[in-house]
């Protein structure tokens, strides 16, 4: 947690009007000491038993579908609720009919010393996409094949790298069109629009968060090359050791992206979770509807 409770609450009624309402923490500007404690205690309200993970103690955290949830009601957006590429609709504050996307990602990385390695020149890890018929799609239009792919063939690992970050672009692209045809008037922002990131870790039995948003533009100035028959990588033309993209398009298609955590455009401070009161199934039910509960 960034700040003692009471400093935290302190902060945030002296920014709450410090004139940064017209515009959208994580998206357009960065989060303040107000804002970063609202979202801890909306994500900490799934420590009560009804968030989607289970903890070691049996406790429960917040899953994939409820960070969704967290960053809508947070964003005072819209969550929408299945496998769209943006996974949440935030309306321009300063703007009539523009709208930004968010692209939300979670990871429990397994160092404990995973979040602070990030501020040491670390690597964020986010999942584009799993499905590899959609990468597949656009390669096999360029004549380019499994079986070329696992002849790990050299000659063809750049076609392939940069194809696959076209498509992704694509997505975007075709997205916004999409989102204007069904939003007569609207407009889908793309520049403003993010990929933000939830990464939590645990040491010393506590677990522990943060979250970066990185611009939606993907970098092309890499090394493509083929590090087995099932995953193609991409290096950082800079930093030849450094894998900023891995693609196992025989194996599951993941498409891993590596962005430098000093390249986010906005983030938290690290921070854990309150625990607030267990309540079962059977606790709720009772309390929502004590006469209809049977005591047999």
């Amino acid at each position: 947690m960034p700040y003692p409770p009471s400093w935290a609450s302190l902060l945030c009624s002296l920014t709450t009007n410090g004139g940064s309402l017209m515009s959208i923490p994580f998206l357009t500007r960065e989060p303040s000491v107000c804002e970063i404690e609202r979202l801890r205690l909306l994500m900490s309200v799934f420590r009560d038993g009804s968030g989607q993970e289970r903890e070691r103690d049996n406790t429960s955290r917040p899953g994939w579908r409820d960070l969704e949830r967290v960053f809508a009601d947070f964003l005072a957006g819209h969550a929408n609720e299945n496998k769209e590429i943006f996974d949440v609709i935030v309306s321009s504050t300063d703007q009539r009919n523009k709208a930004y996307g968010i692209s939300l990602k979670s990871k429990e990385l397994s160092r404990a010393s995973a979040l602070e390695d990030l501020e040491n020149n670390g690597r964020v890890y986010m999942e584009l996409c799993n499905s590899p018929a959609k990468l597949w799609g656009p390669l096999k239009e360029l004549q380019l094949t499994e079986e070329i792919f696992r002849e790990k063939r050299q000659d063809v690992a750049k076609t392939v790298g940069d194809c696959i970050i076209a498509t992704i672009k694509n997505w975007h692209r075709d997205t916004k069109r999409k989102y204007e045809v069904n939003n007569p008037g609207e407009n889908l922002d793309l520049e403003k629009s993010k990929y933000i990131t939830v990464s939590s870790n645990i040491k010393n039995s506590v677990r522990s968060y943060q979250v970066h948003s990185f611009s939606l533009s993907l970098p092309t100035d890499l090394v493509w090359k083929f590090s087995s028959e099932k995953c193609l990588r991409g290096y950082d033309s800079s930093s030849p050791e450094e894998i900023v993209f891995d693609w196992y398009g025989l194996s599951g298609g993941q498409l891993k992206y590596y962005p430098k955590a000093s390249e986010a455009i906005y983030k938290s401070p690290i921070f854990h979770l309150e625990q607030p009161p267990i309540h079962t199934l059977s606790d709720r039910a009772k309390e929502y509807w004590p006469d209809k509960w049977s005591s047999d």
